[in-house]
C-alpha cells in the first residue's frame, strides 16, 4: 500500500466517523482562481501539459527536468487534496494522472 493510499484510507475512515456526528460541518468548497477553476484543476492541467511536452521532447536532459516538475506538481496536488480532507479525490486524481501517462506510453508503441 502506497503512502497516498494509506493517507486516503485514514482520511476516509476519519470522515466516515465524523460525518454522522450532529455537529458535523462539511469543509468549505474548494476556492476558485480568477479564471473560475479550482487551483487543483489548474495543477492537473499543468501536469498533463508538461507530460505532453516531455513526451515530445527529444533532449533527454530537458525531458528529465520536465518530468521532475511534473513530480513536484503531483506532490503539490496530492497535498492540496489531502490537507483539505479529500483523500479519495487525491487517490482518484493520481490514478487519472497515471492513466494519462500510460496513454502517452501506448502512443509510442
Amino acid at each position: 500500500m502506497s503512502l497516498l493510499e494509506f493517507l486516503s484510507e485514514v482520511n476516509i475512515k476519519e470522515w466516515l466517523r465524523r460525518k454522522d456526528k450532529p455537529d458535523y460541518k462539511p469543509p468549505p468548497p474548494v476556492e476558485k482562481t480568477a479564471l473560475g477553476k479550482p487551483v487543483e484543476e489548474h495543477l492537473f492541467d499543468e501536469i498533463k501539459r508538461l507530460l505532453d511536452r516531455a513526451h515530445k521532447e527529444p533532449d533527454e536532459i530537458l525531458k528529465k527536468e520536465l518530468l521532475a516538475e511534473v513530480t513536484n506538481l503531483e506532490i503539490r496536488l496530492a497535498l492540496s487534496y489531502e490537507t483539505q480532507g479529500y483523500g479519495f479525490l487525491a487517490k482518484n486524481t493520481q490514478e487519472a494522472i497515471q492513466k494519462y501517462k500510460n496513454s502517452l506510453s501506448a502512443k509510442e508503441r
